[in-house]
């Protein structure tokens, strides 16, 4: 792996409160790295109350009329709904997750695709808007007053943090991982054409000053050859030899075989050097796969708790 490329550490500042967060998982070490390099910090910009704010039982005073308008009860009120009711069915078992650990829905997952982070992105964001803009009464959960209320508020906020934590790790880790593949291909291509130039080198053979006459010439630059045989010591420009036998200028045939043509220029022997590149080409993509490559997103299945909050059918068996 490159040695430019620095292991990062992201973050999030939230605007509402100012505050910048960070996350154990949000940190990204490059393979070979060890883990106490210097992390490069990248911070991103969120519109909302940051975690350890939202952590808190209420909002001060002074914010609790920030959202003049309530989030679209149809979308944040069934998934309130759903996760109440799931906890309450699935207090053990395959399908249980603690609430109180907002790193919850994030273990049993990883990373998501992007049309599910997307969507779980628009839900915590509704919910979050529906939380605070209703945090002042006392009947937003049918039947919730007084103490219950609170715990109820709990139970709430505790979903936004952990479908919040949910999104946000899924987009670091995505964008890490485009950031890795970028470098995977990068290197991918160096290795090939290193490959491919070996090859092209190892068709060229030095020509003694003693093989040559002064009516030799280079057949693409028209240069000669003896002239450049004599230069000490050998420049770019000594001339060389094909295996078909015909004499060039080095650098004249090496751009010629790279970049116009893999035959020779003068009688046109073909040294079959497209056939090797793809055989290279193919072990490249698949060294890359080897060493992790990023699967496609439609590789990757939509998590169960994910269907449970669009009250999809999730249960196995």
């Amino acid at each position: 792996m490159p040695t430019q490329m620095k292991c990062r550490q992201y973050k999030f500042r939230f605007a509402e409160c100012g505050h910048i967060t960070e996350a154990s998982e949000w940190i990204f070490h490059w393979p070979g790295h060890a883990e106490k390099c210097e992390l490069e910090e990248v911070i991103y910009e969120r519109p909302q109350y940051c975690f350890e704010c939202l952590s808190q039982e209420q909002l001060p005073i002074w914010r609790r009329n920030f959202y003049p308008q309530a989030a679209d009860k149809t979308i944040y009120f069934p998934i309130f709904k759903r996760f109440v009711e799931h906890h309450r069915d699935h207090a053990e078992g395959l399908y249980h997750f603690t609430k109180h650990d907002l790193r919850a829905l994030w273990v049993l997952s990883g990373s998501l695709t992007e049309v599910d982070r997307l969507y779980i992105k628009e839900v915590e964001e509704a919910c979050d808007d529906a939380l605070w803009a209703y945090s002042k009464t006392k009947n937003f959960i049918e039947g919730g007053q007084g103490s219950s209320w609170k715990e109820n508020f709990r139970i709430l906020r505790n979903i936004v943090l952990q479908l919040r934590f949910a999104h946000l790790t899924s987009l670091v880790q995505r964008i890490e991982f485009v950031r890795y593949d970028e470098q995977q291909v990068d290197a991918a291509k160096v290795n090939f054409l290193k490959r491919s130039i070996d090859r092209v080198l190892a068709l060229l053979s030095p020509v003694e000053k003693a093989e040559l006459s002064e009516d030799d010439n280079c057949p693409i630059c028209y240069q000669g050859l003896l002239e450049l045989a004599k230069v000490e010591p050998a420049s770019k420009d000594a001339p060389v030899r094909l295996p078909c036998g015909h004499l060039f200028s080095k650098t004249c045939i090496l751009k010629w075989l790279q970049d116009e043509a893999q035959t020779c220029p003068y009688c046109r022997t073909d040294f079959l050097l497209t056939e090797e590149d793809d055989a290279d080409w193919m072990e490249v993509v698949d060294d890359m796969i080897d060493d992790g490559f990023v699967s496609d997103d439609a590789e990757r299945a939509t998590p169960w708790w994910i269907k449970m909050i669009r009250g999809e059918k999730f249960v196995q068996g």
